[in-house]
């Protein structure tokens, strides 16, 4: 349930803003139908905003590819969002002309009412990636020992993305968008990991590191970069020079949870 609100949480915020850089006003729309003799749910997202440009449309669900300026997002939200949908055996397509608005179609197997299901016992967490030829891959994961964990990064979809994995985990998750604000926060708090983005506005992963490094020096060594950032050659010198742990983007749960886990392992959790 977590990953379909993530999913409806990013394409409604999505919506939102495309009104909101254009106009003052607008409307989203949100249609839902029984597709009963498919044994499917359909679910349509729409908004009257400026629609998607010709050439920009068939890129959209593509990894880090978007229009957004540097600080801003990562292009994960549509790739992330396409990935949890077709994991969970449906299908996203989009419907866009400039100037005519966009809409965002769903659709989902329809679930057997919880009273006729079989108990289903306590088993590993699934991990959602992408098998060959670009399809979802589903594979086992085991639960990581816990501990609190921080997220720091300005991608509201990356942001729920660890919370939903991390907390199924069993971890104490505490996320934040707002770099500068984090400061405040891993000093106020005490926190066993702290993942953070390195590419944000206002302060910088650097930056982080840096204060860290000066004002809460055991978090040093528990913290972990999350970043797609890995071919320029100035985010490469800093992590060597940094040492510390890098999760790739776009990255599954098996990578999160192993990433975390390790830490924990590595330092324990403060007491």
């Amino acid at each position: 349930p977590s990953q379909i609100q993530q999913v409806l949480l990013n394409l409604i915020l999505n919506a939102e803003q495309a009104l909101t850089e254009t106009r003052h006003s607008g409307t989203i729309t949100l249609t839902t139908r029984a597709q009963r003799e498919e044994g499917r749910v359909a679910l349509t997202i729409a908004d009257d905003g400026p629609g998607i440009p010709s050439e920009i449309l068939p890129r959209i669900f593509d990894p880090f590819f978007t229009t957004k300026q540097v600080g801003e997002g990562t292009g994960l939200g549509l790739a992330v969002s396409y990935g949890i949908i077709r994991a969970h055996g449906g299908e996203i397509s989009v419907r866009s002309r400039e100037g005519e608005g966009t809409a965002f179609s769903l659709s989902l197997p329809i679930a057997e009412p919880v009273s006729s299901r079989p108990p289903v016992p306590a088993g590993p967490l699934m991990d959602i990636g992408a098998g060959a030829g670009g399809e979802p891959e589903v594979s086992p994961i085991s639960k990581a020992r816990s501990g609190r964990v921080l997220v720091i990064d300005d991608e509201q979809a990356v942001c729920d993305l660890c919370r939903a994995v991390l907390e199924e985990a069993g971890h104490e998750v505490a996320v934040i968008q707002n770099s500068q604000a984090a400061l405040d926060l891993v000093v106020e708090r005490t926190f066993d990991v702290v993942l953070s983005d390195i590419r944000m506005p206002e302060i910088t992963g650097v930056d982080l590191y840096r204060f860290l490094l000066e004002h809460c020096p055991l978090l040093v060594r528990r913290l972990v970069f999350i970043t797609g950032d890995l071919a320029n050659p100035e985010t490469r010198r800093f992590l060597a020079k940094a040492k510390a742990g890098v999760i790739k983007k776009p990255f599954v749960a098996r990578d999160l949870l192993g990433a975390v886990d390790a830490v924990l392992e590595r330092e324990g959790r403060i007491a």
